[in-house]
This record gives C-alpha cells, sequence and structure tokens, in this order.
C-alpha cells in the first residue's frame, strides 16, 4: 500500500476503470485504491480532476491537461470550471464552452461563468459579478 499522506492535491476521481488523483507533480492511477502506479510526471496537474471520454482533464496556472491515461497535451486554456456530464465536456471558457476531446471547445453561450454543475438533465451556472452582490444563477433547460 501507497503512503502519500498530505501530499494528495486532488479529488480522487473513478473513470470506469480505474481510481485517478494528483501527488507531487505525478498523476497516480490505481484499479483497487490500494496499490497506486505513477503514470505521468508533470508540474501543472491542477487540484481538480474531471474525467469523461476515456480522458483525465485538469487546470492549472492558465493550462488545461488533457490526458488519455498514456500520453499528456497541454493547451493554453485556463478554464475556471469543469466537468463532464456524459455526453461531452462543458467548461467555463471564454464563456461556456463545450468539447468531446477536451482540446477542441465550441462557444455555446457568451455569459462567464465562475462554477458549472450537471445533474438530473438540468445545467447550473453561477456567474460572479464585480461587485458583492451574489451574482447570478443560470439554468438550462
Amino acid at each position: 500500500m501507497n503512503s502519500f499522506g498530505k501530499d494528495i492535491k486532488s479529488k480522487i476521481i473513478w473513470d470506469g476503470k480505474h481510481f485517478a488523483m494528483t501527488s507531487n507533480h505525478n498523476l497516480f492511477l490505481s484499479e483497487d485504491g490500494l496499490e497506486w502506479r505513477a503514470l505521468y510526471s508533470f508540474e501543472l496537474w491542477g487540484d481538480e480532476l474531471v474525467f469523461g471520454n476515456g480522458l483525465i482533464l485538469t487546470y492549472k496556472n492558465s493550462k488545461l491537461i488533457v490526458s488519455d491515461g498514456i500520453s499528456v497535451q497541454t493547451t493554453g486554456l485556463n478554464p475556471a470550471a469543469i466537468l463532464w456530464d456524459g455526453t461531452r465536456f462543458i467548461a467555463s471558457l471564454n464563456g461556456i464552452s463545450t468539447s468531446e476531446d477536451g482540446l477542441t471547445w465550441t462557444v455555446r453561450e457568451s455569459s462567464s461563468v465562475k462554477a458549472i454543475a450537471y445533474g438530473a438533465g438540468r445545467y447550473l451556472a453561477c456567474s460572479s459579478a464585480m461587485t458583492a452582490s451574489l451574482g447570478h444563477l443560470m439554468r438550462a433547460p
């Protein structure tokens, strides 16, 4: 069993085959949650991991990092939030954008949002105003 102590930097996710997390600039994978292997060392692995369509996405320091578990690609994109809805990635990226591969994005809505969520067939997005107000909550459909 591996001991990561306080070095775990991300939430732990399940991708359908294994658990994934980041620690000490490495992406770690485990099939059973007990034995972990370092898949890739990369200084930009972020604190958030999102899995979808066979890909693991993370973001940090104005970079979006995409991995298929074997190779890693980076982009200059800087999302405020990202999720997988079961068919595509949704991100706060120059508005609300969608992608199937994590690399090619299409802007769907020009509103700037700080947080997004999907559940029960609905999307929720929260914008952040530059004032003391609470911003706006958007819902679709």
